[in-house]
């Protein structure tokens, strides 16, 4: 709780400065800031911005009157629910800066459904599972399986599984979440034992490396080349009078240290997919004209006249969804080869040599993955 508490404040006390920097109630200011890839591939702001934001609000909400049938090609009439995001509300503060005509309009978009396990049911072909999150988010399925009947399933099953894409074992998810660790098992191998099996290769991996060059690979979105090299350190105390702090020196001459690492190449190669996916996406939104896009991950938010333009949401991103689907897939090669460098010294060498032969004939077949996403779109104030 502190630290949730240590958390806002921070926040508030690095917008408070900018707000007080306004004149008057008219006031504005564009707030610019840059930004690093990480060693996840992913990018986050440097020089002003929060590093993260609130998902899925359950109070947050608003009605719709109408929604668009993808297959029908038809406008349904709603009302539907329709959850907001807290990060779409706050970027709404954007349009209000005067920059574009119409002051007050939102930001709508999608977000992709437990993406993480959408890109490993495509990265493991496994098809069931990629048949599954198609028409249901993988906290969904899990329930289903683990929890049936049960309304809180869902919850509980969702607490598990993005602890576990992030890489978090399933003792560490039992004495975080307070969940017994049998039922943590349970639910992170109720979605497919391929998953489990891929843990098992990478957690090979990571053990296998040369200790002093590390796990390297080739970003498939620019083709540049990436290091995960986590070092062995030990502490080292630095004292004076008043004064003791520790911080950490390299150990063993900076070899990698193997646990560190198997704990971060799984997650962190499914974040190079998905930071390459956002990539692709927001390539196609700018060749179809849109200049004004905020990138999350997985999320996309635009502002909406850009949709009314192209006739509607989610027309626009089911275009750039299939199309970015379909550039996609082809440039996974680069992680199947990084992966299969190491198939001497795993258990189970033929593995992952036949999810690529099955990736290369899926590629040559044409049949490209559609993700599935759910709309998202600014909460507006009056």
């Amino acid at each position: 709780m502190l630290e949730a508490k240590r958390s806002v404040e921070q926040k508030y006390r690095a917008l408070k400065p900018i707000v007080d920097s306004l004149e008057g109630e008219t006031g504005s200011v564009v707030i610019k800031t840059q930004h690093r890839q990480a060693i996840n591939r992913r990018w986050h702001p440097t020089s002003f911005w929060m590093e993260d934001l609130p998902g899925d609000s359950s109070i947050e909400r608003e009605y719709i009157p109408e929604t668009y049938d993808s297959e029908t090609g038809e406008l349904d009439e709603g009302p539907f629910d329709l959850v907001t995001k807290a990060r779409g509300r706050l970027f709404s503060a954007l349009i209000r800066s005067g920059r574009w005509e119409t002051i007050g309009e939102r930001f709508e978009g999608v977000d992709v459904s437990s993406s993480q396990y959408q890109i490993l049911s495509v990265l493991l072909n496994d098809k069931e599972l990629e048949e599954a999150l198609a028409v249901k988010s993988a906290h969904q399925i899990a329930a289903e399986r683990v929890y049936p009947g049960d309304a809180d399933g869902p919850d509980r099953a969702k607490l598990i599984l993005v602890a576990g894409g992030y890489g978090s074992t399933p003792d560490r998810i039992s004495w975080k979440k307070n969940i017994p660790v049998e039922e943590v098992r349970h639910v992170l191998s109720s979605l497919s034992p391929a998953v489990e099996k891929y843990l098992e290769y990478t957690h090979e991996v990571a053990y296998a490396v040369d200790p002093m060059k590390g796990f390297t690979f080739t970003d498939p979105f620019d083709g540049s080349g990436v290091l995960w090299h986590p070092i062995a350190a030990r502490e080292e105390y630095i004292k004076s009078d008043k004064v003791q702090i520790v911080t950490y020196v390299p150990a063993d001459g900076g070899r990698v240290n193997p646990k560190k690492l198997s704990q971060q190449i799984a997650p962190m190669l499914i974040h190079t997919l998905d930071s390459a996916f956002s990539g692709l996406v927001v390539e196609g939104l700018h060749r179809r004209g849109v200049q004004n896009i905020v990138a999350l991950f997985d999320c996309w938010l635009i502002p909406e006249h850009y949709l009314r333009e192209y006739g509607g949401n989610p027309r626009l991103f089911d275009e750039v969804i299939e199309e970015a689907g379909a550039a996609w897939l082809p440039i996974l090669g680069p992680i199947y080869d990084a992966l299969l460098e190491y198939r001497e010294a795993v258990s189970e060498p033929e593995w992952m040599g036949s999810l690529k032969k099955s990736w290369r004939a899926r590629v040559e077949a044409g049949r490209w993955p559609r993700f599935r996403t759910k709309r998202v779109a600014t909460y507006h104030y009056e």
